[in-house]
C-alpha cells in the first residue's frame, strides 16, 4: 500500500509516501521554506494516526557542530519502532534539526515516548545538542551567560554586526551584552580596536592574528569577561592566493583562555556571514559549557 503527498511551497517540491509501513520523506533545505514542508508532514503523520484514534506528539531537536549524516547514524538506535516514534532531519544555516515525533492511545503515554527519545539522544550526542522547539544558538549563549554571571563583547568584520543582532534579539540581554562593534576597514580595527597595524600588513586582516587582536581589543575596550573577534571573506569578491572565498577566523578571548577557528564555508555571500554568525555563536556556547 502507497500513500503519497505533494507539497509545493515557493519555489522548492517536497513530498511523502508511505510504502510498505515505511515513511519516505523528502524536504528540500531552503530554510525560508522547508517548515511548511515540515508542518505538512506533521499533519499527515498525525492524519494518519488519528484516524486510528492515537494521539500524536512532536518536539524539534537542534544539533551544530555536527553533520546530519553523524545525527542520523547516532539516532537511529534511539526510535523504537513499536513505540511508534519517527524522526525527520533537516538542516538550515549549519543547524540540524531533528523532529521526533510519537503516536499513542493517550497523549500523556506519547509525551513519555519523546521525552525518553530526547533523554537517549542527549545521552548519545551531549553538547552538540543546543536546544529544542524555538530555542536558538542565541538563546543557549543567552541562557548560559546569565548562568554563569558572564558579560560579553563582540568585534565584527566580514559578518557586519550579525552575532551583536543575534544576541540583542533576546530580552534581558542588556545585562550580559557590552559592546558590538563592526570594523570592516582595516583603519577601524586598527583606530576603533586597537590592532596593530604590522599585525595587519604581516598577516593580513583575514588572518588568525587580526582575529584574536580583535577580540582582544573589544574585551579590553568593554571590559568584559569573553571577546569575539571575527574576520573573513565573504565573497563572491576579495579572494587572494591562499585565501579563498568563504575562509573566516573565529577568535574568542576570555579571561583565562584564548581559542581562534579558522573556517572556510561554502555558499553565498548571505550564507557564508550566516555560517560565521552561527559558528561563532556555538564557539561560545560550548566555552560557556566547558566552565571558561
Amino acid at each position: 500500500m502507497t500513500a503519497s503527498k505533494i507539497i509545493i511551497v515557493g519555489t522548492v517540491t517536497g513530498f511523502a509516501i508511505r510504502h510498505d509501513e515505511k515513511e519516505i520523506v523528502c524536504l528540500p533545505g531552503v530554510p525560508g521554506e522547508i517548515q511548511s514542508l515540515a508542518d505538512n508532514f506533521v499533519e499527515l503523520y498525525a492524519g494518519r494516526h488519528k484516524a486510528q484514534g492515537w494521539r500524536t506528539v512532536t518536539k524539534n531537536l537542534h544539533f551544530f557542530g555536527i553533520s546530519d549524516r553523524d545525527v542520523e547514524n547516532s539516532i537511529k538506535d534511539c526510535l523504537v519502532q513499536e513505540d511508534h516514534t519517527e524522526a525527520v532531519t533537516f538542516v538550515h544555516d549549519s543547524i540540524v534539526t531533528v523532529m521526533l515525533l510519537a503516536a499513542a492511545r493517550e497523549r500523556e503515554n506519547a509525551e513519555k515516548i519523546v521525552e525518553k527519545t530526547e533523554l537517549d539522544i542527549r545521552k548519545k550526542l551531549g553538547p552538540a545538542l543546543f536546544g529544542v522547539d524555538d530555542e536558538t544558538l542565541e538563546h543557549a549563549v543567552v541562557m548560559l551567560l546569565k548562568k554563569y554571571n558572564m558579560t560579553i563583547a563582540v568585534a565584527e568584520s566580514c559578518t557586519g554586526g550579525l552575532v551583536s543582532d543575534k544576541l540583542t534579539n533576546i530580552p534581558g540581554i542588556s545585562e550580559f551584552f557590552l559592546e558590538g562593534v563592526v570594523a570592516y576597514s582595516n583603519e577601524a580595527k586598527i583606530n576603533v580596536l586597537g590592532v596593530p597595524e604590522e599585525l595587519i600588513q604581516k598577516h593580513g586582516a583575514v588572518s588568525s592574528h587580526v582575529a584574536r587582536a580583535m577580540a582582544d581589543g573589544i574585551k579590553k575596550g568593554a571590559s568584559a569577561n569573553i571577546g569575539v573577534g571575527i574576520t573573513g571573506i565573504a565573497g563572491p569578491t576579495g579572494a587572494t592566493k591562499g585565501k579563498p572565498v568563504g575562509l573566516v577566523y573565529i577568535a574568542l578571548a576570555g579571561d583565562n583562555f584564548d581559542e581562534v577557528k579558522e573556517c572556510c564555508f561554502g555558499g553565498s555571500r548571505l550564507e557564508v556571514k550566516k555560517f560565521s554568525a552561527n559558528t561563532a555563536l556555538n564557539m561560545i556556547r560550548l566555552a560557556l559549557l566547558n566552565g571558561r
